[in-house]
């Protein structure tokens, strides 16, 4: 599958073990709003774990960026980019790019107006 599902898995395992420190501020302050008698409506200290899962979003992306490059430089995939590949079911005529110069697949939009037309009836 490649490196792109390696990369998914990554973040996966980097985003759950991030999540333990605003799933422990939140249980802290779940169990103070209950025994000191607060709603949700009314706690005073929301604000703060408020602003502290706002900086710790911050700062669980900053770190994402340096160990996804990290692990890219180590998997010596630095710089790949995914190809974009046509459908093989896909229908449009072949023409030349005005942009650069390559063949590819396009599907005129009187054709697609034209189908979005008939779906709309269905």
């Amino acid at each position: 599958f490649g490196s792109y599902v390696a990369m998914y898995f990554a973040w996966m395992n980097s985003f759950t073990r991030w999540l333990a420190a605003p799933a422990v501020s939140g249980f802290v302050c779940f169990c103070h709003m209950r025994v000191s008698g607060y709603t949700v409506d009314d706690y005073p200290y929301l604000c703060f774990h408020s602003l502290f899962v706002v900086l710790w979003a911050v700062t669980f992306l900053c770190s994402w960026d340096r160990e996804c490059a990290a692990k890219a430089w180590a998997w010596n995939v630095y710089g790949e980019q995914r190809k974009a590949e046509i459908r093989p079911e896909f229908e449009g005529e072949l023409r030349t790019s005005r942009v650069h110069g390559l063949k590819e697949r396009f599907y005129p939009h009187h054709k697609r107006h034209l189908g979005y037309a008939v779906s709309v009836v269905v």
